[in-house]
């Protein structure tokens, strides 16, 4: 599980306001999309010879963000 969080103050006219977030908190690792790695075949080249196959699969991923943080100040004149 990824967990994000955002706190802050405000005036109560709403003039400013301050927040800080975090965004995956405890650093958790994750796969953010996982696709198949066509044309990536470990076994060589296997174009052109329909008798060629091989068991291996490969797959590519993106990984999730690493933890954030920041802080954001809103002012309105």
């Amino acid at each position: 599980m990824v967990v994000n969080l955002r706190a802050g103050v405000s005036d109560p006219d709403g003039k400013w306001a301050l927040e800080f977030f975090a965004q995956n908190l405890f650093n958790k690792n994750y796969t953010q999309v996982a696709f198949d790695a066509p044309f990536q075949a470990p076994g060589g080249n296997t174009l052109g010879n329909p008798f060629v196959t091989t068991s291996n699969q490969t797959f590519n991923a993106f990984l999730g963000e690493p933890r954030t943080f920041g802080v954001t100040l809103k002012g309105r004149f």
